[in-house]
């Protein structure tokens, strides 16, 4: 993500995501955070310590446990 200003990932429980993918996400923008949004279903375990917000700079991997789960793994916005 690359737009200056604050930005929204929103990840579908809809989806077809199959358990064990990855997904890398890093916010390169000079300002503004990025959240992820979970939808229909979806959750979004956030790392310990942590948020769905990712700061400018900050970079995680979204690790499939199962087609509705994803855990955050990776540098967000403390808590």
């Amino acid at each position: 993500m690359t737009f200056t200003g604050a930005k929204t990932l929103t990840v579908s429980g809809s989806d077809a995501h199959t358990a064990n993918s990855m997904y890398h996400i890093t916010n390169r923008s000079s300002s503004g955070d990025l959240t992820l949004t979970p939808t229909n279903g979806m959750t979004l375990n956030a790392p310990k310590g942590g948020t769905l917000a990712l700061e400018p700079g900050d970079a995680v991997t979204l690790h499939c446990v199962s087609s509705t789960v994803m855990d955050v793994l990776g540098s967000t916005k403390s808590a």
